[in-house]
């Protein structure tokens, strides 16, 4: 009987994706591409913050296999990286398919708004791929749920004292195979088109006023804040002054727009893009691959509500601000002779 039930949940999901394949081709939606990006970020980053043996243990219990406590913890925090990771990677290509799109020589502005909005077709795979794996997070965590009093004594070390585990092999392929991928992403569009449009490419992606304020501003918080063996620290920086970077750039394209200067317009939206861009991969590559690795040694059983917001908020945060300079920039503006 549950051999049965399992195969049924598998016809299921297995319509269901083939169900979103075909309404996706049929709408333009399906970009092979994009969806390689997404799910290759989606094992580099699982490869740079987890083991073999982390891997392993929570694609069985995501499978219904019983386990203590401290292995179901460290496989719903599994599950719910992952969904984090396939969030965070959709939304990091959507900011760079939109860099191109603002890069490239067009054909009026109907043309530049249907690439414009063609980026954001990466987050959408990322958002739903994030769905997928919230599943078994929340499997894991009904099983932790139903374990007897008895059975929860195997809770995970405290905090104290905490230093750094070392970096496994499979944490270094992991690092590895994701600059491969974001050079993929970066480099195959400069190699492919031609460039002609308001922005720089190569400006946006290595913005110095950006690097400062993103970079140079969570440097000096964690400094002053301590204690970043977790990576707890460095993700709640770079995500907090990305939000402030962006905020202020959002400012600036407003002033700019409103005093009809194109040349302040992209300089504006060239900040808004870039701390936007520089606070994700900072998260991504430094901070939240330390808190992976960390989550077996450190006391989980009151996770920190503030860094899970900002592993979805930042991304929500960078997309809100596209799309309002996606709005801004489609919309015509005479420029004032001076």
């Amino acid at each position: 009987m549950k051999s049965l039930i399992t195969l049924i949940k598998i016809i299921v999901a297995a319509a269901l994706i083939i169900a979103a394949v075909i309404a996706g081709k049929s709408q333009g939606m399906l970009d092979v591409p994009r969806l390689v990006y997404v799910l290759l970020g989606m094992v580099a980053m699982t490869l740079m913050g987890f083991t073999r043996s982390d891997i392993t243990a929570a694609f069985k219990h995501g499978a219904g296999r019983p386990g203590g406590e401290k292995e179901l913890r460290i496989s719903m925090h599994f599950w719910e990286a992952a969904a984090r990771n396939a969030w965070m990677l959709g939304v990091l290509g959507t900011i760079i398919s939109f860099i191109f799109a603002l890069s490239q020589a067009s054909e009026g502005i109907g043309d530049i708004a249907a690439r414009m909005a063609s980026a954001f077709i990466t987050s959408i795979y990322g958002m739903i791929l994030g769905a997928v794996f919230l599943i078994p997070a929340f499997k894991s965590m009904a099983q932790l749920s139903a374990l007897p009093p008895s059975e929860k004594s195997d809770v995970p070390a405290s905090s104290d004292n905490y230093s750094a585990p070392g970096l496994k092999s499979e944490n270094i392929i992991g690092y590895i195979l994701f600059a491969l991928v974001l050079g993929w992403i970066i480099l195959y569009p400069l190699l492919d088109k031609t460039m002609g449009g308001p922005l720089n490419p190569a400006q946006v992606f290595i913005y110095w006023p950006s690097l400062l304020i993103v970079a140079g501003g969570a440097i000096a918080m964690v400094l002053f804040i301590g204690e970043t063996g977790a990576g707890r620290p460095i993700s709640l920086c770079l995500a907090l002054t990305g939000i402030i970077g962006s905020l202020i750039g959002l400012v600036q394209v407003l002033i700019s727009f409103s005093g009809r200067s194109i040349k302040g317009v992209a300089a504006a939206v060239t900040f808004v893009i870039s701390c936007s861009f520089i606070s994700l991969v900072g998260m991504m590559l430094i901070g939240i691959p330390m808190e992976d690795r960390a989550v077996k040694y450190l006391d989980r059983k009151k996770p920190l509500t503030i860094t899970r917001l900002a592993w979805f908020l930042v991304p929500l945060t960078a997309l809100i601000f596209l799309v309002l300079t996606f709005i801004l920039v489609i919309t015509p503006i005479r420029k004032v002779v001076e």
